[in-house]
């Protein structure tokens, strides 16, 4: 119970630390690109170098905010180890920083600063560069020292430490490593525009680099235990009373955790989208009082809707926790350089819902069966969409009502079913705006 409790607190640190927190970082760091993709040459050069500085000021106080939250968990974790690679980390970046804060006062200097002067500039931003790019001990952790997410449902979630007893780890190598390139280019694109040409195998080592990351990331992105029909409810005989005891299995865990455990958790780093699923569901979407524990009318479709539906939230915890973590960020980043080395763009977005992905997990019949394409109207096929999900939740607990034990002698009530929610379903299954005729 304690070793839960300690867990439990160090996950909601890291939390507010990378999941509410990276998510600023990933806004931070994703302007500037968009600034520096966006720069035409129309504004002033010092001025675009001192708009980008301004913005870089925004990241240090949310790096200065990781290392404090570490400081804060030395009771629980042994901190000392992650301190010590942060000081590593910014040993590697911080020559690139005061080049990157220099930049105006060198474009402005008289007189002009030579060529050799300024390609030494740039090299000193591009050993940071490779810092992260060619160092694998860069994004590796003692796996002993790192906190992950646990809890009495699923258990301990975290990934396999190799032979050394080494892990990947990305919390804060992730961020300096995207900054570590945005003044790279920065600094090229200010000292020496015509010469970027000459850093193709950079940046393709800086892009094969952040692939990596971004995969390992998003592979680390998992569920929680998905329940069966035994863990929802199981019924048995008391041996000493001949009652019925009802053992809600999926519904178990300490206060003050919520129960009926479902959500995302990203295993590298401990951060988790998880809650109770009875709190999340059902009353703030209905505006009821909880509902209280039920078991599934014994009809194998109903089971079987409720455990699809339940597979489908949990895969939007998911793709929730890829946004939180600050991730579509990476992808743009990895895009922008793909078209810097002339590569094709990625065009699939993990966080992203498509109709015949949400049919699929639900088991409903393709879209195409449905007479969703074929010509027709868009009022057709979003009310043949929308039909097909209605459909589906008037046959699935509670919108189809439910068993409820109310008493040691085995009696059982029907309550009846709830409303459906109003507006779309479709958005209220995947919190995404349907979009006719894409994406199918």
């Amino acid at each position: 119970m304690a070793d839960w409790q300690a867990a439990s607190n160090t996950n909601n640190v890291l939390y507010y630390l990378f999941g509410y927190q990276s998510g600023r970082l990933g806004q931070a760091i994703g302007s500037i690109f968009g600034m520096l993709a966006d720069f035409s040459g129309t504004i002033g050069l010092v001025q675009f170098i001192s708009s980008l500085i301004k913005h870089d000021d925004e990241l240090k106080p949310l790096l200065n905010a990781i290392q404090d939250g570490f400081r804060q968990l030395e009771s629980q974790i042994a901190a000392s180890d992650k301190l010590q690679r942060m000081r590593d980390v910014d040993e590697g970046i911080n020559p690139a920083v005061g080049v990157f804060e220099q930049l105006p006062a060198i474009l402005t200097s008289t007189p002009p600063a030579s060529q050799d002067f300024e390609l030494e500039q740039i090299q000193i931003c591009l050993d940071a560069v490779l810092f992260f790019t060619d160092y694998d001990d860069k994004w590796q952790a003692v796996w002993a020292d790192l906190p992950y997410y646990s809890d009495p449902w699923s258990g301990k979630l975290a990934p396999q430490a190799d032979a050394d007893g080494l892990v990947f780890n990305y919390t804060y190598t992730l961020p300096q490593f995207l900054r570590a390139i945005y003044i790279f280019l920065t600094a090229v694109r200010a000292l020496a525009p015509s010469s970027l040409v000459n850093y193709q195998d950079v940046l393709n080592r800086c892009l094969t680099r952040l692939e990596s990351v971004h995969q390992t990331v998003v592979s680390g992105i998992v569920g929680t235990r998905m329940p069966n029909a035994e863990d929802i409810v199981a019924v048995n005989i008391d041996n000493e009373t001949g009652g019925w005891n009802a053992q809600y299995a999926w519904r178990y865990a300490p206060s003050p955790f919520p129960p009926w455990l479902y959500g995302g958790v990203e295993i590298y780093s401990g951060v988790s989208d998880v809650g109770g699923y009875m709190e999340y569901s059902y009353m703030e979407n209905n505006g009821n009082a909880p509902i209280p524990d039920f078991y599934l009318n014994p009809i194998p479709d109903q089971w079987l809707n409720f455990s699809n539906l339940i597979r489908l939230r949990i895969i939007r915890k998911q793709k929730d926790l890829y946004r939180q973590l600050g991730l579509p960020v990476v992808r743009s980043v990895i895009n922008q350089l793909r078209q810097l080395t002339g590569q094709p763009l990625l065009t699939e977005a993990y966080e992203a819902w498509s109709v015949g992905e949400v049919f699929s997990i639900l088991a409903l019949p393709p879209p195409r069966a449905i007479g969703v394409l074929g010509g027709i109207s868009v009022e057709r096929e979003i009310a043949a969409i929308e039909s097909a999900l209605t459909e589906f939740l008037l046959g699935t607990p509670p919108w189809a009502g439910y068993y409820t034990w109310v008493d040691p002698s085995g009696s059982d009530t029907w309550v009846q079913p709830i409303p459906l929610p109003t507006g779309s379903l479709y958005e209220y299954l995947t919190g995404a705006t349907l979009e006719p005729g894409r994406h199918l």
